[in-house]
């Protein structure tokens, strides 16, 4: 495998997101203290401890002093035995520059640099009473200084292209630590003042004129007497006099600076070897989102100087990214201020966000998972590349309060038609301490990672009367490096506290004084869990459980004939509603074949004929329409089972094509045993319009096109491997769609074959799809026909829209699926997981094709998109579905 440079890329949920080795790489990163890289001996047995924590990224930091101790004569033997032990432990490495600055402060810097003052001036603090002290930093403001860090930083970034670029265990690097000057708001040095009284630099004033709406609200704030000046006191004016005098003023003009500063440094490196660079950033800790009660002394205070003036802090966020454009982005350290107000701040303008430093304590590290909220869009160890844009939600629930109070509230998420309610997991004693994130893999599909919550689903279909918990299985990771997990343990009863929530215990949760154990301690921390909105389904279900209880199957032989054959009717009626609900949501049946010991319903005339005091059947038993729906319906489930049984399991093809051989004479002889007055022609059609039962014949032989066109679809893709066997079957399904469109057509142009069923919906739907592969992928003889067959289907469905609520999404399924044809880069018919929920369940919406469509997105694929679109057009294989979803 040819590796990559680690790169960051655009990205339409996230801004842009970090790639290693062209694979999104999810941080999982831990900060040593400064002296550990300086000495390759001592990280010996550091190594296995980051392993052991699941730590897969080390930051650590690079003295300017260590590789050039004497001026031009590097020495890189430590840093490469330390790059070499990150490497044979499998870790990546993002190296800490510590150059000209580290906290505000010039003490990495070499010796001949702290020594030579003439060459290096330092900057210089303003006292009381206009004193002037020396700090122990150096000025910004003259050019031997960054002349010197760039030159030392590009021959560091030359040396790591050298050792490791065949390898890029160094995947990122940080351009100095936490700049700005302490202990005043700005350098008071002659060459400062000088600077400061000069006119301001008409491209900075053009940027923030120009820009003004995008600005951060804070910088908006601060330039309260820059916009009150305007349009006067712009050119040959001085930082005071366009900006006001204050503080604010001062911190502008540092940032503005140090910002030119730092991208001098940063370009000179990235010129020879372009890795992913930024800066970091020590805030504000005494602004309105400080949490904590820490003195001053710890971490600063709210004013420019008590935090390092100029360093890139939301105030002068904006001028930071625009006058550093080498760096990818400007990134917080966060620890003593409000976790998730510095996460919004920058993600301003959609920046990415990386937080390299942060509290250590059990405190900081659950607000961890608002980070993951903000920006990422993987999970540990996943077992997906990608998931749907916008998918994630992070949390925590810290400890209660003193006074017993949850400071923690709630919180909500909306995935698709999903609402998500997200809690402190209950216990009967004490709550504890919660953590994590919740992942919505597709559809009703949810990945949660963590411990101490609980998540309630609620459906937003507006058919959905109630909503279940389909399945909750806790997983567990078996290989680290792709990701791929197993079902550990199925949780269900109390562990989800009878159906209501998926609940992710704590390590230890606390049954306090309640004698009985209901809840289970936390063990891999990840489960998987399916949501169901139920509304036919329930009414269904709860029905079945009804007749089970009454023992429906079993006739009194005290009943007439025609309260025996309602009985039938009643129970296979339920039978078939479970067999077609229960194979569409992939739940259990609730109805066992040894159940099934009623006799079939009779032929219908000879029912309809029934004298209500009859006390038998007074002529010959004949089985009738339900009769034959119910033995056809009996094949539904075996043919779905099989569809996910191929998705599901590696399957060679000879067994695929044995199976369906299998399946395919089932049907055969289902449809060969049908009597005579049943089998699908002209002369049976009209007598069965006579009798008043055109419709329930017309949906009997629209059932075994269905499932006909299901048990072929398959063969539909077959990556290029065509044998006589596949090209049969897939003609085969064709067949049958076509043959489900003009049965269905012709029964909506004939009168007394009505079928208005919610699932001649969904069969529509499935038709359509196979017909949608003939129009754009078949030969051009057979266009007008699949064209005029999918208009047909179309008019259907909009007609049963008039009926059915539900088909309105089971359109909107159509009209993904069409555009998924025309994204997906090849093979769009191939059965897969997702496929197997078009085809399958039709309860539900559809999600687009995600894996497929993750890289069709920028401007330039959108535009040979259209171009496709309207050669197909052109063609006639396009057809617009979308004009003819909103009917008048």
């Amino acid at each position: 495998m040819q590796l990559q440079l680690p790169f960051l890329q655009d990205s339409a949920a996230t801004g842009k997101q970090f790639f290693v080795n062209g694979e999104p790489f999810l941080i999982r990163g831990a900060q040593l203290q400064n002296s550990s890289l300086t000495s390759a001996e001592f990280m010996l047995e550091i190594w296995p401890k980051l392993v052991q924590a699941n730590i897969n990224t080390v930051l650590g930091c690079v003295p300017w002093e260590m590789i050039e101790p004497e001026e031009g004569k590097f020495t890189f033997d430590e840093l490469d035995g330390v790059i070499e032990g990150a490497r044979k432990h499998g870790l990546r490495l993002i190296l800490l520059w510590f150059g000209s600055f580290k906290n505000g402060l010039s003490t990495y810097t070499p010796a001949w640099v702290k020594k030579d003052t003439k060459r290096f001036p330092r900057a210089m603090l303003r006292k009381a009473g206009g004193q002037l002290v020396v700090g122990d930093v150096l000025s910004i403001f003259h050019e031997e200084a960054p002349l010197a860090d760039a030159k030392a930083f590009k021959a560091f970034l030359q040396h790591l292209k050298g050792v490791d670029g065949n390898h890029f265990t160094v995947i990122m690097a940080q351009v100095e630590n936490e700049v700005g000057i302490l202990g005043d708001s700005r350098d008071g040095s002659p060459a400062a003042t000088e600077r400061f009284s000069s006119p301001v630099p008409q491209k900075l004033i053009n940027f923030l004129t120009d820009n003004w709406d995008s600005l951060h609200d804070t910088l908006q704030t601060n330039l309260g007497a820059f916009r009150r000046n305007l349009p006067d006191n712009r050119s040959n004016s001085s930082w005071e006099s366009v900006f006001g005098q204050s503080e604010r003023t001062d911190e502008i003009f540092m940032a503005y600076h140090y910002a030119l500063y730092l991208e001098q440094v940063a370009a000179a490196g990235k010129e020879v070897y372009p890795l992913p660079l930024y800066t970091n950033v020590w805030q504000d800790y005494a602004g309105e989102d400080t949490e904590n009660d820490f003195p001053v002394v710890v971490g600063g205070g709210g004013d420019p100087g008590d935090y390092p003036s100029g360093g890139g802090v939301a105030n002068v966020l904006d001028i930071w990214r625009y006058f550093a454009p080498t760096l990818g982005f400007i990134a917080p350290d966060i620890y003593l201020n409000n976790y998730d107000s510095v996460c919004a701040k920058y993600r301003h303008n959609n920046q990415p966000l990386f937080i390299p430093e942060q509290r250590r304590d059990e405190y900081g590290v659950r607000r961890i998972w608002l980070a993951s909220r903000k920006s990422f869009q993987e999970a540990l160890r996943s077992p997906r590349k990608s998931f749907l844009p916008g998918s994630s939600a992070g949390f925590y629930f810290d400890e209660l309060l003193a006074s017993g109070k949850d400071a923690s509230p709630a919180v909500t998420a909306t995935f698709g038609t999903w609402n998500l309610r997200i809690e402190r997991s209950f216990v009967f004693g004490k709550p504890g301490p919660g953590f994590g994130m919740v992942i919505h893999l597709e559809e009703a599909r949810f990945l949660l990672i963590g411990e101490g919550f609980q998540v309630k689903f609620s459906s937003t279909l507006s058919t959905a009367v109630f909503t279940g918990i389909l399945k909750f299985v806790e997983k567990e990771v078996v290989n680290e490096t792709t990701g791929e997990m197993r079902s550990w343990r199925t949780l269900g009863g109390d562990e989800t506290r009878s159906g209501a929530a998926a609940v992710m215990p704590g390590e230890n949760p606390d049954y306090g004084d309640f004698p009985i154990s209901v809840t289970i301690p936390a063990r891999t921390r990840i489960a998987e869990s399916s949501a169901t909105p139920s509304s036919e389904a329930l009414f269904f279900r709860i029905a079945i459980g009804m007749a089970q209880i009454m023992r429906l199957p079993s006739l009194d032989p005290a009943d007439k004939e025609v309260t025996r054959e309602l009985k039938r009717r009643v129970w296979w009626s339920l039978f078939m509603a479970d067999c077609w609900y229960s194979s569409g949501l992939g739940l259990p049946r609730q109805i066992n074949d040894t159940e099934r010991s009623s006799d079939l319903p009779m032929e219908e005339s000879t029912f309809h004929a029934l004298p209500v005091d009859h006390p038998t059947l007074d002529r010959p038993w004949k089985p009738g329409l339900w009769a034959h729906m119910i033995t056809l319906v009996e094949l539904f489930g075996p043919i779905q089972d099989f569809n996910r049984r191929i998705v599901q399991e590696d399957l060679e093809d000879a067994e695929i094509n044995r199976c369906t051989y299998d399946l395919s004479q089932k049907l055969d002889a289902w449809e060969n045993n049908l009597p005579a007055d049943t089998k699908l022609n002209p002369e049976n059609l009209e007598a069965h319009k006579r009798r008043g039962t055109g419709g329930p014949f017309v949906a009997l032989h629209l059932g075994l096109y269905h499932y006909s066109t299901l048990l072929y679809f398959q063969y539909l893709e077959t990556e290029g491997i065509f044998t006589n066997t596949t090209k049969t079957f897939a003609e085969r399904c064709k067949h049958h769609a076509s043959s489900y469109s003009a049965l269905l057509k012709f029964s909506r142009e004939h009168k007394g074959f009505q079928v208005v069923y919610p699932t001649i919906g969904h069969m529509a739907i499935v038709s359509s799809s196979v017909l949608l592969h003939t129009l754009l992928f078949g030969d051009e003889n057979q266009i007008p026909s699949a064209r005029n067959s999918l208009n047909a289907n179309f008019e259907a469905l909009i007609e049963l829209a008039q009926y059915w609520s539900a088909i309105k999404s089971m359109i909107e399924r159509l009209v993904v699926f069409q555009k998924t044809c025309l994204f997906a880069k090849q093979h769009p018919h191939k059965l897969n997981r997702w496929m197997i929920r078009f085809l399958i369940e039709h309860a539900l919406p559809i999600d687009e094709k995600v894996s497929d469509l993750a890289y069709t997105s920028t401007p330039h694929e959108l535009q040979i998109m259209h171009v496709e679109t309207q050669k197909l057009t052109d063609q006639g294989r396009f057809t617009n579905f979308p004009l003819l979803t909103h009917p008048d």
